[in-house]
């Protein structure tokens, strides 16, 4: 799990903490970081992932939002995609 606008950056971070926590369908802590990315196994199931930023200007804190997260799944079986060599070829399928 990363959040890559605010991944690997300790020193040279606008932001003075970040933490991240992993709560299950029980609302209890699974598993939780800091502002470096680090690989989770977690079976399957319902999670609520939470990010605590810290910053003193609200202005900032609210520009994160809608801050992407990545995330790295292991697929059960892989997944079949079709690819077109242009826009017309896609357009006309």
């Amino acid at each position: 799990m990363r959040f890559p606008s605010l991944c690997c950056q300790l020193y040279e971070s606008p932001y003075e903490a970040q933490l991240w926590a992993v709560f299950d369908a029980h609302k209890r802590l699974v598993t939780f970081g800091d502002y470096y990315p680090s690989a989770q196994r977690l079976p399957a199931g319902e999670y609520e992932v939470r990010l605590q930023v810290r910053h003193s200007k609200v202005e900032l804190l609210q520009k994160l939002r809608h801050m992407p997260m990545m995330l790295h799944l292991t697929l059960a079986a892989p997944v079949k995609l079709g690819f077109h060599w242009s826009r017309s070829g896609a357009s006309s399928y």
